[in-house]
């Protein structure tokens, strides 16, 4: 019994010891096999790509028109589309009660006038007092004076600021001209002598982007009719677009001779080529973008993997610029990463 005991528990240590090894070796070359990675290098390469931005699409200035006169309007000679000079009337004001309260002003002026005048000269013969003279002076102030308050002169209208294209009539025939009172402004008039498309570029792109740079405009909306453009100005500080959380930087590209079939307030795209020489580049396919962070996961020669954030700006369909992150030329970066569970 006792030599049948023991063959049993030598047998149950060698089979345990077999399957010791058998798992040791299992799991060992599983470990072994998580790390051969595909792995990419970080480049210094040229790089160029086209970006497309969108944006609206504005006249070069827009004037609104307040007015702050308490009549009605009488008739409005224009229409929204209209071309418009400096000082053109856009709206006649019924002031047939100013009219009448001015023509009695200045009945009242001429007479205090009249007034004044033969009393002054009686006052250089020593006829009258220098009292009688100062009352006739002060009667006659008072007459200017009111002539000034029922003055008609532009009272009777609202005239154009700038020359343009009036593209909003908030007023109407009938109504008060008054519009100043509720913070609105009358008319709307906008110089198109230039349009410009006005967009929002995204910070990382902003070092790729400067002025007299060509552009493609195309208007979506005009059966995608394009033209040429120049960026002109580029905003010299950003701000937050609340939608996205993020920086972007506004800029100007005036469009270059448009067609008269050209509108304003339409959405306009352009296409902007950009180039970045020397740059640090590396794969698309090593990128990965989760959890709002950008980052490639480094393999090291002793074989562990370390992520590192990076900021990216342009890429051509295969590599991508980076611009910011501790990376160097020659790093081998893992391909796919995003198929691993790295520790």
């Amino acid at each position: 019994m006792k030599k049948k005991s023991s063959k049993t528990i030598l047998a149950a240590v060698v089979i345990i010891i077999l399957l010791t090894a058998v798992l040791i070796c299992f799991f060992s070359f599983r470990k072994g096999a998580q790390k051969q990675y595909a792995t990419d290098p970080v480049s210094v390469s040229d790089i160029s790509s086209t970006v497309t931005i969108k944006g609206i699409i504005r006249g070069v200035k827009e004037g609104e028109i307040y007015s702050d006169s308490q009549y009605r309007i009488k008739n409005i000679p224009v229409k929204k589309g209209d071309m418009v000079r400096k000082d053109q009337v856009l709206a006649v004001l019924d002031i047939e009660k100013l009219q009448q309260q001015y023509d009695i002003a200045r009945i009242d002026y001429d007479s205090a006038k009249k007034y004044y005048d033969d009393t002054k000269a009686l006052f250089e013969t020593g006829s009258v007092p220098q009292n009688t003279l100062d009352q006739a002076e002060k009667a006659l102030e008072k007459a200017e004076l009111a002539c000034r308050i029922y003055d008609i002169e532009n009272a009777g209208e609202i005239r154009s600021s700038m020359d343009g294209v009036v593209t909003e009539i908030k007023c109407s025939e009938g109504g008060y001209a008054a519009f100043s009172a509720i913070g609105q402004p009358a008319f709307v008039i906008e110089d198109r002598s230039k349009l410009l498309l006005k967009a929002d570029l995204k910070e990382k792109y902003l070092d790729s982007v400067y002025p007299g740079q060509d552009a493609e405009i195309t208007a979506e909306a005009m059966d995608d009719m394009t033209a040429a453009g120049k960026v002109t100005e580029i905003a010299p500080s950003g701000k937050v677009n609340p939608s996205t959380d993020t920086v972007v930087i506004p800029i100007t590209i005036e469009i270059e001779d448009p067609s008269d079939r050209w509108m304003t307030g339409i959405t306009g795209k352009a296409k902007l080529s950009m180039t970045a020489d020397a740059a640090l580049t590396v794969s698309i396919d090593a990128v990965s973008e989760r959890d709002d962070e950008t980052a490639v996961y480094v393999l090291s020669d002793d074989g562990t993997v370390r992520k590192v954030l990076i900021d990216t700006g342009i890429n051509d369909g295969d590599t991508i610029q980076v611009t910011g992150g501790q990376l160097a030329e020659g790093d081998k970066l893992v391909l796919d990463p995003d198929t691993y569970i790295f520790e």
